[in-house]
């Protein structure tokens, strides 16, 4: 099930995107259901660059493994800038963070930092 509202503003777009998924596998010990909330801030084009500033949280629930993992919260902020290059060609150049937090830190509380350069193709 997913919500996605979009807000324009005067010089800028807000878009508002909330989820729940529903997972379930074999082995019901890695069944969870997961909640996700993220915004997404679209600045107005600063010379040739479109910035964008986002930040998401997700909510998992280890169904079946509650007693050690408990609600486990990530936290996801993120930064883009891009650009067109002619007709059909784009780069981007993203920054995210992620943190995950768990009862059970030593297999699945984490940091992670993202630096990347995209290069895309439009057709």
């Amino acid at each position: 099930m997913v919500y996605e509202q979009i807000v324009l503003l005067k010089n800028s777009t807000l878009i508002f995107l909330s989820s729940l998924d529903r997972v379930r596998v074999r082995d019901e010990a890695f069944s969870t259901n997961l909640f996700n909330l993220r915004t997404d801030w679209l600045l107005p084009k600063f010379r040739e660059y479109t910035p964008s500033l986002g930040l998401g949280l997700t909510l998992t629930d280890p169904i079946n493994d509650r007693q050690d993992r408990g609600l486990e919260k990530m936290i996801n902020p993120n930064t883009r800038v891009s650009r067109r290059f002619g007709k059909n060609w784009g780069g981007n150049f993203r920054l995210e963070h992620q943190r995950n937090y768990s009862k059970d830190e030593a297999s699945f509380a984490f940091k992670k930092t993202i630096y990347a350069f995209e290069l895309e193709y439009l057709f």
